[in-house]
């Protein structure tokens, strides 16, 4: 019995250098930031939000944990070979709650990407990205509630004020004019970033 837990034990310290490498890591060259990253099919995850002090973005107790943005200055906000995720890479993720049972919805107006979880499944109890229900900005208060929002792009549109919207049974992605207007700013709404960065096959 003793040779098989020295054998369990000596495979146990020979494995744990090779568990540790399988957490990969990104560091953000502009602030020395580490981000924890996963790869969903061919695209690589931070799996925290973004915290990089960019002019104009603000934060409240929790500035290691979560930034807002300002939509007009999303072009430089990734680390340099990174990006904002497309509305539909975001399937990447929805497809990762195989044990759901959840619905494709397509919407009118502005709503051009929806799943629903059907009110069964609490996303924010337990996902893959590690994401959570940390509010948005508007009118430079936080707003807290069962929801996140976060930008995107939409490749079917030159418009590029478009985000994703989390709550614990739905994940909808749309246009967000409305509250972008400058004559507005009462209303005027920030959202966090996740980068992604595509995997050379």
């Amino acid at each position: 019995m003793s040779n098989f837990i020295n054998l369990a034990f000596s495979f146990i310290l020979y494995t744990l250098p090779l568990l540790s490498f399988c957490q990969d890591q990104i560091q953000d060259e502009r602030d020395n930031k580490y981000y924890n990253t996963i790869q969903l099919g061919n695209l690589l995850w931070m799996i925290e939000n973004l915290v990089y002090e960019q002019k104009g973005s603000v934060c409240f107790n929790d500035c290691n944990t979560i930034r807002f943005y300002d939509y007009k200055k999303l072009l430089d906000v990734c680390p340099k070979g990174w990006r904002l995720p497309r509305m539909e890479e975001w399937d990447s993720f929805t497809e990762s709650f195989t044990e759901a049972q959840k619905v494709r919805m397509m919407e009118k107006n502005e709503k051009q990407y929806r799943v629903d979880f059907l009110d069964k499944y609490n996303i924010f109890k337990e996902n893959i990205l590690d994401i959570g229900p940390y509010g948005r900005i508007e009118g430079g208060e936080l707003v807290k509630g069962q929801y996140i929002d976060f930008w995107t792009t939409n490749s079917f549109s030159k418009d590029e004020r478009f985000h994703m919207h989390l709550t614990p049974y739905s994940i909808t992605g749309h246009g967000h004019k409305h509250h972008l207007k400058t004559n507005k700013l009462d209303e005027y709404r920030m959202f966090p970033v996740r980068c992604v960065k595509k995997v050379d096959q």
